[in-house]
């Protein structure tokens, strides 16, 4: 009809600040507070509005070997009560080219007037509440002297969360009561000649519902990632990127199969004069047919040229 059958109107504010303290030569603290107000209505509801006041600190060692980080938030929802997080990361520096890296994090997120009231709204909506943590090992040629190998990373992840909120058509957003998602992550990347540069990175993802064991809507197994780039010396630059992605469900129970697909995008830019550069790139060359979600389209083979000043 010429009538539309749903419509919606939001509006946020947002206001912000954040500060730094110099406490002595090796230490310094960061603080902030922040507060976001919402208001939403759609054509069945009326106006509905909600308000997210925080604050943080953490201090931070950033000199020598060991470099620290460590903090806290509170956050106030009016619609969900007050709640504290905890964060941590540190960085161990073995010698000049290797270190040691490791995180933990506790999240909240309350869900928005729109999972709330919105197309496939849901009032019952709970907060999620989440704990990570991850550990690392990573190569960095910081100084450009290495011959090939410039960085290099493996990092173990786990994030355990409860409430996650998902969206499922024409179900709607709901809660799911306990997840687990943890796997390991490998990127690399090379200078195998001069002005060459190779790299890759790999994600290995078990994202499951531990109620069902089963896997969590369009979050494939495996991930890759690659790109080659190759500079000349008059600062022409020529560029290939892939990406392939695996097989995944786009339901909670696994019955809706999507399938893995393979992209790929080519790049070039060549400089005119001190000020201009020209650019182009083409991406999903093949014109792949993919879904990340079931029944919706995604783009086929485009091209894009510009000039940068």
């Amino acid at each position: 009809g010429s009538a539309p059958g749903f419509e919606t109107t939001g509006r946020s504010w947002r206001a912000d600040f954040s500060g730094q303290v110099e406490l002595d030569r090796d230490w310094q603290l960061d603080f902030g507070a922040d507060s976001e107000w919402t208001r939403f209505s759609t054509t069945f509801d009326p106006e509905n509005s909600a308000r997210q006041s925080g604050g943080f600190v953490m201090a931070r060692r950033d000199r020598g070997p060991l470099k620290l980080n460590g903090g806290v938030r509170f956050t106030d929802h009016d619609r969900f009560g007050s709640h504290w997080t905890l964060g941590a990361n540190a960085t161990l520096e073995l010698d000049s080219l290797w270190r040691l890296k490791a995180s933990f994090g506790e999240g909240f997120k309350a869900p928005t007037l729109n999972q709330l009231y919105g197309y496939g709204g849901n009032t019952a909506l709970q907060p999620e509440t989440s704990t990570a943590f991850d550990l690392g090992i990573e190569f960095g040629d910081r100084n450009g002297t290495w011959d090939m190998l410039s960085h290099f990373a493996v990092t173990l992840f786990r994030r355990d969360s409860a409430n996650l909120i998902d969206y499922v058509s024409p179900t709607g957003y709901f809660n799911l009561g306990r997840t687990r998602a943890q796997g390991v992550e490998v990127e690399a990347a090379i200078r195998p000649a001069e002005g060459v540069t190779l790299s890759a990175a790999y994600t290995y993802l078990d994202a499951t519902n531990r109620a069902t064991g089963r896997q969590l809507a369009r979050r494939p197994r495996h991930t890759l990632s690659a790109s080659a780039d190759w500079t000349s010396p008059g600062g022409v630059n020529l560029g290939a990127d892939l990406r392939l992605v695996g097989d995944s469900f786009d339901d909670a129970g696994n019955f809706v199969p999507l399938d893995s697909f393979a992209l790929v995008t080519l790049r070039a830019s060549v400089p005119v004069g001190e000020n201009l550069e020209l650019y182009a790139r083409v991406e999903n060359v093949t014109d792949a047919q993919y879904q990340t979600v079931a029944g919706y389209g995604t783009t086929g083979r485009s091209a894009y040229a510009g000039v940068r000043v």
